[in-house]
């Protein structure tokens, strides 16, 4: 099929006359639309110069009635020529209107003229006598007032009308500023209209086309018999067609020779991968580490990333380096803040420099206290190398370990990748269009995303833990990086997000806490959380103006145990008796082991010292409690020492050894009781520990 210059020629004319036409009279309604707002606009400037020249006028009103009154008490020559000019302006005001001010009112200008006269006589009054002249001077000043005042009037009431006029015009104009942007509106709905019937239509139609032979369907045919341009390509379409038909025989043993090296490239490509992850660690506060991925490990050196375990930055990066790290942790670790996207150096196993961009963030305990960090790091020297890496950037898409996910300008999401599914639970298909809140878990404040969206919208990019929700229903941890793409006028165009799942790095977290925190064998706390929560309660005693009782327990008889029964019963003994003893207490209430058979509990909230007496006796019942151990009934009990605070002005550690010294008293007057400590009885104390 040919199709010839002059029907191509012809086509292009209809079209563009068409489009010619349309143009045309969109510039003509809005030649007309800005003629009619700049008429309006004249307009508005002449009322406001005249509201501006009624307002001057009542000005010079106002002061000729000031001056006429001290002249009127002084008759001073400098208080007449301060009327003169006053009067004078008033007069040119009047006499010389601005060339974009309306008419001035005759009114105002007679009144204004007559004013000389009376103050001229004022001036010049004579009489044969001074009662004649005080008189005539009075009967003239109050006509000069009274037209004054006249004339001040008829200013104000000339400005009230001309700013009743600005205002009908300011009117006019907010009307005709909603006219002109729905003139403009409707032209563009039919200029839209005409493009999507000549244009878009067709090229619609042409585009399902494409596509389906880019399915593979040949048969596909546009069969268009328009005159004009679209006509005249969809014909040229169907030829094209037939001609692919003959070369896709040619074409075949050629593609299967190309997917055969697509394959290969893909497996190696694959291996690629594995070896370049980010490096992600977790550091203890004390920088050393954790947990590392294994790149970091093979970068550094090291077969495994378990041999990383427990050493810290100078034992794997040269002294420089480690000192760079060091510094730049100590505001985590000391003040929480989060280190993002700072650019550190490091070298490589066998010595070589290189670059990493490295976002870090604190981890806290249940006491929001700092107790390590997590790090991801990029290594950004490839960055620097060969350009022809970014064909790959497809396959890295395909094939990252990392979830990621693409949205456009209004969030809704157009593609991840296969780790998203993997992570999320969520296939290709459920998450296109959708937003990004389908994955939310309901864990964070609707205060956390509003930060989110304004470091985007401020910096272009965010990073940050997020606690999201897979398509199971279970709630997972990920570390979650976004970045804005933007285009050369710097307009958002979409939002990129790259996330990793840490939900088991925040187990070990939480295993780790509960270690340092808590007694192996009881799970009751252990010194460390003791002294914390000795600390808390002490605080929020002076707080309430309440006492705490710190309690110093003892085990009588457990050394026997052990030696009799062997140190598994004598465990189970302290398990059991650590249950009784936890299950003794009330809420809020803390009991810990600080070692062997000796416990500490405090008490808080107590009204009145004498309330720690019930708990204290339940204490004793319950360490009492018969026990059944390595199949033998075991009998133990206990000796217990009690300080009181604040009644005890001590710190925590003092409270501590008041505690044990009274518990050392109980032992001496009998066991399986409880004794107060008093102050008085102190050196007693020191002193019977020094004879023993």
């Amino acid at each position: 099929m040919r199709v010839t210059a002059v029907g191509i020629a012809e086509s292009y004319m209809r079209i563009r006359s068409l489009l010619t036409v349309a143009v045309s009279l969109a510039m003509l309604v809005t030649v007309g639309l800005g003629a009619a707002l700049w008429l309006v606009a004249e307009q508005l400037a002449q009322v406001s110069a005249e509201q501006a020249r009624a307002q001057a006028v009542a000005r010079d009103a106002s002061a000729l009635l000031v001056l006429t009154h001290e002249y009127a008490l002084h008759a001073e020559e400098r208080i007449r020529q301060q009327w003169r000019a006053h009067h004078a302006h008033l007069l040119g005001t009047l006499a010389a209107p601005p060339a974009d001010a309306r008419s001035t009112p005759q009114e105002a200008t007679a009144q204004a003229s007559a004013l000389a006269t009376f103050f001229d006589q004022l001036a010049a009054t004579t009489g044969t006598s001074e009662d004649q002249v005080q008189q005539r001077r009075t009967l003239l000043l109050d006509q000069l007032l009274t037209h004054t005042q006249a004339l001040f009037d008829t200013a104000n009431r000339w400005g009230d009308t001309a700013g009743a006029s600005r205002q009908a015009v300011e009117r006019g104009l907010q009307w005709l500023l909603i006219a002109v942007p729905g003139g403009m509106l409707v032209i563009l709905v039919a200029l839209a209209a005409l493009l999507a019937r000549h244009v878009l239509d067709p090229l619609a139609r042409l585009h399902a086309a494409v596509l389906a032979v880019a399915r593979g369907d040949l048969s596909v045919r546009c069969a268009s018999t328009a005159a004009d341009e679209f006509g005249v390509l969809a014909r040229t379409f169907d030829a094209m067609a037939v001609d692919l038909v003959s070369q896709l025989r040619r074409e075949v043993a050629e593609r299967q020779q190309a997917e055969q090296s697509l394959a290969e490239f893909s497996r190696e490509f694959e291996t690629f991968l594995d070896q370049t992850p980010e490096f992600v660690y977790f550091k203890d506060r004390d920088s050393r580490f954790r947990f590392c991925s294994q790149t970091l490990a093979r970068i550094t050196g090291h077969a495994n990333w378990r041999e990383m375990i427990g050493k810290h930055d100078l034992e794997v990066f040269p002294a420089d380096t480690a000192r760079i790290y060091f510094e730049e942790e100590r505001p985590i670790f000391n003040e929480g803040r989060s280190l993002l996207d700072k650019v550190d150096p490091y070298y490589d196993a066998d010595g070589r420099p290189g670059y990493v961009q490295t976002c870090k963030w604190p981890l806290f305990d249940d006491h929001g206290q700092v107790v390590g960090l997590i790090g991801t790091s990029r290594d950004i020297t490839e960055q620097k190398r060969n350009e022809g890496r970014l064909q790959l950037a497809a396959s890295v898409f395909t094939h990252a370990r990392e979830g990621i996910i693409i949205t456009d300008a209004d969030a809704r999401i157009v593609e991840v990748n296969d780790a998203f599914t993997r992570i999320t639970g969520c296939s290709r298909a459920e998450a296109l269009g959708q937003n990004p809140r389908i994955l939310k878990s309901g864990r964070q404040a609707p205060e956390f995303y509003t930060a989110m969206w304004q470091a985007l919208t401020e910096q272009g990019h965010w990073s940050g833990e997020v606690w999201n929700r897979r398509r199971n229903g279970e709630v997972y941890a990920e570390l979650l990086t976004i970045s804005a793409v933007r285009d050369a006028a710097g307009t958002t165009q979409n939002y990129v997000g790259l996330f990793t799942d840490i939900t088991l790095i925040k187990d070990h977290q939480r295993e780790l806490e509960h270690i340092v925190h808590y007694d192996a064998l009881t799970r009751l706390p252990n010194r460390v959380l003791l002294a914390d929560r000795l600390h808390q309660a002490m605080a929020q005693s002076q707080r309430r103006g309440q006492s705490l009782a710190v309690v110093y327990l003892d085990l009588d008889g457990f050394k026997a145990v052990n030696d009799q029964h062997g140190h598994e019963a004598g465990d189970e003994l302290l398990i059991c008796v650590a249950r009784h003893m936890h299950d003794a207490l009330r809420q809020g209430d803390t009991l810990a082991r600080i070692g062997g058979d000796e416990f500490v509990a405090v008490l808080v909230d107590l009204a009145d010292p004498c309330d720690c007496e019930p708990v204290l006796l339940r204490l004793l019942q319950a360490a009492a409690r018969s026990v059944t151990a390595a199949e033998t009934l075991l009998n133990v009990s206990a000796s217990i020492g009690v300080t009181l605070y604040p009644q005890d002005e001590a710190d925590a550690d003092l409270l501590l050894r008041h505690a044990d010294q009274a518990m050392y008293l109980a032992k001496q007057a009998g066991r399986n009781r409880y004794h107060l400590f008093d102050v008085d009885q102190l050196a007693d104390v020191k002193s019977q520990r020094e004879t023993h």
